[in-house]
């Protein structure tokens, strides 16, 4: 056989098959760009929305270096800055707090720090210079604003701060600025190197373990890449033994993309896979047909010499050509539709307000999306490919592909429309086939989507984390920054003579440490040697824990609360009355939040003392819904709990006047008026209270739950134009095939009219089929999907439905009727004599 290695001929060939399949190539080509689409949507919504929330996280975290280590002594730090593996370093020595009354609900440290260090914390003035002089101080613009002073360099700065063990006051000249961030939990003033070295304590390990901060040194390191930061982390650590002399080390969280709240790892896979999937079908229907229909013309070139290879390479070479033009528009289209959805896939993200979107315009997107989309469509005409290849030269010039298997057979009985449909259809099973799983995908996208929307319990979302209709504290995101007791008086009687309130829940606060009795300590003891076994503690925290336990010392919470709070408390067991739990001498404890038990069992005695001590019998096991407890854990430890009191009881033992925080119900219907008079109370009477609305959590958690509506939405109604244009092809070429034997069948006397029906029940068999595999099989298959992604969410109850699908019948069976219908009118433009004689 002779072997045709020339590429310039097999290109002429490719060309004339694509001159001869001008229909085949367009909708080829919308294929490869509703591929291409999808792909490129995906990862331009998804890279945006890294890098947003990426932005965000460094500014909630108000640090840009990929490693952090705190709490050092010069020594520790000057032996940690010769690692290897560093790319560039900052640090800053801390030498006290500024504590100028303006600054009283804003926390602000003193410090000196290189330029990498200001850059580290996005604390590097925009205005001016880093300090030189010994008098010389930067601040950002929201520190100058509590002073108010003018943003101007040169500035004349009274400063008050802690410094060795006393109270100074210093004037300074303002070198520089920056804006400051309303994000960031704590404001740093810079400091000259000359007025750090002259007033700055040498820290030690003494004087750290005892939890004093000056002098202390932090060092911001990054590394040549942002991936495997914990494994660097942890080659640190063993190497220096950070965790033993009471360091810390800790990567920055907003470069771990794969933690679990940061990246949807199973989202994105399984959405490739469906993406994947729909294009592979349709590339593959269009050129199997297409192969189908052209076997004779391969077999004879065969016949010629052409090796299977070349033939193979005519077919590829084809898609190559169709995806030249399709996948540059279709990343074109993907990148702008994935940049209008990323602002709607970051609304309600962040606890703390809208996250600016960052667009990316990063060059991964393309290369990514450009090759899932050349990988799906070279996948998706192998088959093809080799079925030219490995096809006889006689048995392609002798029959049609489809009919090569197929058996003769007597047929006896009555021929109706229903036998012939389903006759023809078992002919080309194989498209057919194909077809069916094209139309079930976006179907059971809609069902997953309807049932999706029916299985979020938004109540009990709310339940967690919006108890009443408002709740009101001075709780930020960060324990630094939060206030826990700015809840005045003044304020709760404020909101109780409100004619809308009808419920004021009040929780007070008071941090005590107290002495550990037998009980309590053989509790803690227990837990510390359980979370030791289980790893949760290690290191510095283990031994400082330890401490704590031999000094016999413990620390907790003590909340007070009133009756409308306490209605809102769960318990491990039955629900104690009110009457009983305030008749006096009874306390509640709450168990530890990692989940080792509790300190003390109903029935043991206990010595709680804020001010004024007095023993206590535990009643019950109790804790707060989130929204209203003690959201942070204890400075000193990790192991600490709550004890819960009667206002009565709390106000009696010295505790604080000022309640941590109100939960507000009010009459139904005047939730929007009561939020209007709250907002502009707290803004105008009291700044540093915070409001959170039952009806603003609400909106949150729906607009996290749309998200995925949005994504399903969009995705079913490509993958729905993927399977139309599929049925549509699929239709049009098998009736232009049977041209003849349609043409027969009118000239032995079968009508239009029964030739349409026909035609009409091979298409709602298309759907019937389609329909029953999308409720049955594709359903199955959705769930573990659903559960992987979506149904992790606490408030999520699965509850599977059918309805979508149902709901689409009609438009359904009206295309299962128009397609046909179309596509055999077309063709009978045609007189009977000319589809006779076609080939």
């Amino acid at each position: 056989m002779i072997k045709v290695d020339s590429k310039k001929t097999i290109r002429s060939v490719a060309k004339r098959f694509m001159q001869a399949n001008r229909g085949r190539n367009i909708i080829a080509i919308i294929a490869i760009i509703m591929t291409t689409v999808m792909f490129t949507s995906l990862f331009s919504a998804l890279l945006s929305m890294m890098k947003s929330t990426q932005q965000q996280e460094v500014r909630m975290n108000a640090n840009t270096s990929h490693i952090t280590i705190d709490n050092m002594t010069y020594e520790k730090f000057a032996e940690a800055s010769k690692f290897g593996k560093i790319k560039e370093s900052g640090y800053s020595i801390m030498l006290g707090a500024v504590t100028n009354q303006e600054f009283v609900n804003s926390a602000t440290d003193m410090k000196y720090t290189d330029k990498k260090g200001a850059e580290a914390v996005l604390c590097s003035p925009v205005q001016g210079k880093m300090p030189t002089k010994y008098n010389e101080v930067a601040l950002s613009t929201i520190t100058l604003d509590l002073l108010g002073l003018p943003r101007e360099v040169g500035t004349k700065v009274k400063l008050q701060y802690g410094v060795g063990g006393k109270q100074e006051t210093q004037e300074f000249v303002l070198s520089g600025y920056w804006k400051g961030d309303p994000l960031s939990s704590v404001q740093n003033v810079w400091v000259s190197k000359a007025f750090c070295e002259d007033k700055v304590t040498k820290a030690d390990l003494t004087s750290i373990e005892k939890g004093k901060t000056e002098g202390t040194y932090s060092l911001y390191i990054w590394c040549e890449s942002i991936f495997h930061l914990e494994n660097i982390v942890n080659e640190m650590e063993r190497q220096y033994h950070f965790s033993d002399v009471y360091s810390r080390i800790y990567s920055n969280s907003a470069y771990d993309f794969f933690a679990e709240d940061a990246f949807p790892l199973d989202t994105v896979i399984a959405m490739i896979l469906i993406i994947f999937a729909s294009g592979y079908l349709i590339i593959y229907n269009v050129f199997r047909i297409s192969v189908n229909s052209d076997i004779r013309t391969y077999g004879l070139l065969k016949n010629i010499g052409t090796t299977g290879r070349q033939l193979k390479s005519i077919v590829r070479r084809q898609a190559m050509t169709l995806s030249v033009i399709g996948i540059p528009l279709g990343l074109l289209i993907g990148y702008f539709i994935g940049l209008g959805m990323t602002p709607y896939l970051l609304s309600d993200n962040s606890v703390m307000g809208v996250i600016p979107v960052q667009p990316s315009v990063n060059p991964l997107i393309f290369i990514i999306a450009g090759l899932f989309a050349a990988l799906t469509i070279y996948i998706g005409c192998q088959m093809p490919a080799r079925i030219v290849a490995k096809i006889s030269p006689v048995d392609a010039v002798r029959m049609n592909l489809e009919e090569e298997n197929r058996k003769s057979r007597k047929k006896t009985g009555k021929t109706t429309p229903l036998f012939m449909a389903f006759t023809n259809m078992r002919r080309s099973w194989k498209k057919a086939v194909l077809v069916v799983i094209s139309l079930a995908l976006p179907m059971t996208l809609l069902n997953a989507s309807y049932s999706i929307s029916k299985s979020f319990d938004y109540d009990q979302f709310l339940n967690i984390y919006c108890s009443y209709d408002f709740d009101v504290s001075g709780i930020t995101h960060s324990a630094y920054s939060s206030n826990m007791n700015a809840v005045t008086p003044e304020f709760i009687e404020e909101v109780s003579t409100q004619e809308d309130t009808e419920k004021v829940a009040l929780i007070y606060n008071e941090d005590i440490s107290y002495p550990l009795d037998d009980k309590g300590y053989e509790s803690l003891a227990k837990i510390i040697d359980q979370a030791e076994k289980e790893k949760y503690i290690k290191g510095y925290q283990l031994k400082k824990e330890r401490k704590y336990l031999a000094n016999g010392e413990a620390f907790a919470h003590v909340m007070g609360i009133n009756r409308d709070a306490y209605e809102k408390m769960m318990f491990t067991g039955e629900k104690p009355s009110y009457d009983e739990f305030a008749g006096g001498g009874y306390v509640i404890v709450s168990d530890l939040v990692q989940g080792f038990g509790t300190f003390y069992d109903p029935g043991d005695k206990v010595t709680l003392e804020p001010k004024n001590g007095k023993e206590y019998t535990v009643l019950a096991i109790g804790w707060m819904p989130y929204d209203l407890s003690y959201r942070f854990g204890a400075k000193e430890t990790i192991f600490d709990c709550s004890f819960y009191l009667p206002v009565s009881e709390y106000s009696a033992l010295g505790g604080n006047e000022n309640a941590m925080m109100a939960g507000i119900d009010v009459k139904e219907g005047r939730e929007e008026a009561f939020d209007q008079w709250l907002s502009g109370w707290v803004e105008e009477a009291k700044p540093t209270l915070y409001v959170e609305s039952r009806l603003a959590v609400l909106e949150q958690c729906k607009g996290f739950s749309e998200k995925y509506y949005l994504i399903l939405a969009l995705l079913s109604a490509v993958l729905f134009a993927i399977g139309l244009l599929n049925f549509f092809n699929t239709s049009s070429v098998t009736i232009m095939a049977r041209r003849r034997e349609l043409a027969l069948l009118e000239a032995v006397g079968q009508t239009q009219r029964q030739i349409r029906k026909m035609l009409i029940i091979e298409g709602l068999i298309y759907l019937l089929a389609a329909v029953l595999l999308a409720d049955t099989v594709g359903m199955a298959m959705a769930r573990p999907m659903i559960f992987s992604t979506i149904g992790r969410a606490f408030y999520f109850s699965y509850h599977p439905s059918l309805a979508a699908s149902f709901v689409s019948l009609p438009l359904m069976v009206l295309i299962a009727i128009a397609v046909p219908v179309y596509n055999y009118l077309r063709m009978s433009k045609e007189t009977i004599v000319e589809r006779l004689r076609s080939d």
